[in-house]
Formats: C-alpha cells, sequence, structure tokens
C-alpha cells in the first residue's frame, strides 16, 4: 500500500477542519 489509514485519516481530518474554517469565516 501507498497509502496508509493514518494518512487518509488525516486528510479527511485536515479538509474537515478547512471545511470548518471555512463556515466560520463566512458566517462573520
Amino acid at each position: 500500500k501507498w497509502i496508509s489509514s493514518d494518512g487518509v485519516r488525516k486528510s479527511i481530518k485536515f479538509r474537515y477542519s478547512v471545511r470548518q474554517l471555512a463556515a466560520a469565516f463566512i458566517e462573520q
């Protein structure tokens, strides 16, 4: 495997946090 499940988890968590940040920024 060239992608570890840990890497996928970090990617998803990063994408989720970016979405949260964007949503908070837009709401202001």
